[in-house]
């Protein structure tokens, strides 16, 4: 990572869980993602870069574990790291807003958290 202004990963588990109706196993899966692999990206980015990093944890689409269909539904996410402004109004950001203005607003919102 330390060529490389951008790293993606991909992990498509939680996907995989959702087309088989396996509502259960997405969120084994979404707990596992968060403590073995976030959680280990975390302790590396802080220990090599200290401060001087950003992450943005995403899904790329909605799938429902219901049907085992994609959705259009807004996807949740969280940014932190290097000059993010701290939220502590998240009644501020919500599916509505996504739902009203999809692009621009995700765009708009992530732009607002980064300090100028």
């Amino acid at each position: 990572m330390h060529h490389y202004d951008f790293t993606l990963i991909h992990i498509n588990a939680t996907d995989e869980e959702a087309h088989q109706l396996n509502y259960m196993g997405k969120k084994q899966a979404i707990e596992f993602i968060d403590k073995e692999i976030i959680g280990t990206v975390l302790q590396e980015l802080e220990k090599s870069y200290k401060d001087n990093y950003r992450i943005i944890v995403c899904g790329d689409h909605e799938t429902r574990s219901t049907d085992g269909k994609h959705g259009f539904a807004p996807v949740p996410y969280a940014l932190y790291g290097k000059d993010v402004k701290e939220n502590n109004h998240s009644n501020t950001w919500n599916e509505k807003i996504c739902n009203n203005y999809p692009a621009q607003a995700s765009l708009s919102f992530l732009q607002s958290k980064i300090k100028p």
